[in-house]
C-alpha cells in the first residue's frame, strides 16, 4: 500500500508531523569554505669554510603554522619579505648544537621573481637563547653603517600564494649557505 493512502485516514496534524520529520533531516547548505595552506619549510647546507671541501648534509626546518610575509611598506614602495621560524624553547630539540633551530629570511625589496642581492639571513645551530650553545651564522647583504656582513643572492621564485627562495650565501667570517626556503603560503598586506 502506497505511503499517502496508509497516511489519508490519519488527521492533518500526521503530515505537519511527517513535514517536520523530513525538514529535520534535510541538511543546510553552507558556502564553499576555501582553507589555504600555511607552513614553511627551510632546507640549509651550512657548510665549513669554502676551502674545507667538505659536503656535509642539508638541515632541514620546518613550521606548519607559520606564513611567510610580504608587507608594503609605503604605499606603492618597496616591499618586505619577511619569515621568521624556529623551535620552541620547551623543545628538547634545541639543546643540540647541530640541529638547525631557527631561520630568518628578510628581503627588503621584493617586487617579482629573479635574483635578489640585497637580504639579511640568519641560521642557527644549538639553544637561540643560549650564547654558549648556539652558533649563529648571519648574512646581511644590506649596509649597516656602510659595512656588508656576507655575501651573495637569494632567487625568488613565485606561483600564486605560495614561493621559494633559493639561497647561495656567505658569511663575513666564510661559512656558506646553500639550500631553500619554500613557503606554502605568502600573505600580502
Amino acid at each position: 500500500m502506497p505511503l499517502l493512502e496508509t497516511l489519508a485516514p490519519r488527521s492533518l496534524p500526521t503530515y505537519a508531523v511527517l513535514a517536520a520529520v523530513v525538514a529535520s533531516a534535510t541538511v543546510p547548505t553552507r558556502p564553499t569554505q576555501v582553507v589555504r595552506a600555511s607552513g614553511v619549510v627551510a632546507r640549509l647546507t651550512v657548510g665549513g669554510r669554502p676551502a674545507s671541501g667538505s659536503n656535509p648534509p642539508p638541515m632541514e626546518l620546518r613550521s606548519m603554522v607559520i606564513d611567510c610575509r610580504i608587507t608594503a611598506l609605503r604605499g606603492s614602495g618597496p616591499r618586505e619579505f619577511y619569515v621568521d621560524f624556529g623551535f620552541l624553547r620547551s623543545d628538547p630539540r634545541i639543546r643540540n648544537p647541530r640541529t638547525l633551530n631557527h631561520v630568518r629570511l628578510e628581503i627588503p625589496d621584493v617586487r617579482s621573481d629573479g635574483v635578489v642581492r640585497t637580504f639579511y639571513l640568519e641560521a642557527t645551530l644549538g639553544d637561540l637563547g643560549d650564547p654558549q650553545s648556539r652558533t649563529m651564522h648571519v648574512v646581511n647583504t644590506r649596509s649597516v653603517d656602510g659595512r656588508f656582513y656576507g655575501s651573495g643572492s637569494v632567487t625568488v621564485r613565485r606561483s600564486g600564494d605560495t614561493g621559494r627562495f633559493l639561497i647561495n650565501a656567505q658569511t663575513h667570517e666564510g661559512v656558506t649557505l646553500t639550500g631553500t626556503i619554500d613557503c606554502a603560503n605568502i600573505e600580502e598586506r
